[in-house]
């Protein structure tokens, strides 16, 4: 769901992933659903064979007004769903939870994080076909910077990069939007990491 303002109709907006128009609609027959000063309009973007990371931009008159980042997935392939928290400190000692689509680790499990092996914490297996979800602890690293988590097991390997960054004295914060609305109030949850 997007959130434009009021005055923005849906024949005003159009939405482009990978160069390729999607479409708009409202929730109502009438317009668009009213949210104090806001609408609501839901976009449908349009299919792609191609996975990863991609920018889904909402354009007025040619000018994008917000992107974003969208993650599309090979859902026959294992793939990771969630990574919490989304960064840590380099120093180590990070408990991060991971959850996988597709990848039964009925067999056991190995977790390297930058090429180390991590300490394992706690298992769920999803099977075939559900959520695994994997509780592990990150071992130091020499500097800031994107490490590689690296899931292995059987001939099954499932990988996602995962930022670094220097301990400080204060907390360093994530938002819960990856896009901010222009001309509109906004409420961000923010998680922390405990000051190191």
């Amino acid at each position: 769901m997007a959130f434009l303002g009021a005055s923005t109709s849906k024949n005003d907006i159009k939405v482009k992933v990978h160069g390729q128009s999607g479409s708009i609609s409202c929730l109502n027959e009438d317009g668009c659903l009213k949210r104090g000063d806001l609408s609501q309009m839901t976009a449908t973007i349009p299919q792609t064979n191609t996975p990863g990371k991609t920018t889904v931009a909402f354009m007025v008159q040619g000018e994008a007004v917000f992107t974003f980042d969208y993650e599309l997935y090979d859902c026959s392939a294992p793939f990771f769903q969630t990574v919490d928290p989304t960064k840590g400190v380099y120093t180590g000692g990070n408990i991060l939870k991971v959850k996988v689509l597709r990848f039964p680790i009925s067999s056991g499990v190995d977790i390297t994080f930058g090429g180390a092996t991590a300490e394992i914490l706690s298992t769920f297996d999803g099977g075939a076909e559900g959520t695994t979800s994997i509780q592990f602890k990150t071992p130091a690293r020499t500097k800031a910077g994107d490490a590689v988590i690296k899931l292995t097991s059987g001939t099954r390997t499932v990988t996602k990069t995962f930022e670094t960054v220097a301990p400080c004295a204060f907390d360093i914060f994530c938002s819960s939007s990856n896009g901010l609305v222009l001309g509109a109030s906004q409420i961000l949850f923010l998680k922390g990491l405990s000051p190191k």
